[in-house]
């Protein structure tokens, strides 16, 4: 089946108000909606910790996510963003999917901009990255490397592109 002009543009306009939607928070109303119809969903972590997932009356995030401060989002966040957002776009479970997936990518090429062009690379960065064989160099003529240095060696993995990197910051 052959792409449209009017194919992408429902594409590209749908794409965007699902981001505009994404972003946004749920009204209290919304939430509380929500949190009345789903008072018996478990949320991933009380379930693997084996607790009792007690729903909050005021956010979808269950009492004791909230009160852990758990590192991770509590499950009934998501499920609760998840459920407005299908409601709201009336899109089903699939094209939610799609569309989550060109959101997270696209976020990810933004902050993969953003790091390229606002953040100039520090002094110690741009000597590596303008000598990239210097660091091989004692390796292959057969000095042996401290600990420390091996040690270093694994933690900070070589830069393969990292001349193309300074040539784009500049």
């Amino acid at each position: 089946m052959p792409r449209t002009e009017e194919h992408r543009i429902v594409n590209t306009e749908l794409i965007k108000i699902f981001s505009e939607e994404f972003r946004r928070k749920g009204t209290v109303a919304e939430r509380r909606e929500w949190i009345k119809n789903n008072r018996d969903t478990i949320c991933s972590q009380c379930k693997s910790k084996n607790l009792r997932c007690i729903p909050n009356q005021e956010i979808p995030c269950c009492q004791a996510c909230k009160d852990a401060k758990s590192n991770g989002k509590c499950s009934r966040n998501v499920a609760e963003k998840r459920s407005r957002l299908m409601s709201t776009l009336n899109i089903d479970s699939n094209l939610y999917d799609a569309l989550l997936r060109s959101y997270t990518k696209k976020k990810s090429l933004e902050r993969l901009d953003h790091d390229l062009v606002d953040q100039p690379p520090s002094k110690n960065r741009l000597v590596k990255m303008a000598d990239p064989i210097s660091r091989y160099k004692s390796s292959v003529s057969g000095e042996s490397k401290t600990n420390a240095e091996n040690s270093n060696h694994r933690q900070n993995p070589p830069q393969k592109y990292g001349l193309k990197l300074f040539i784009l910051a500049l």
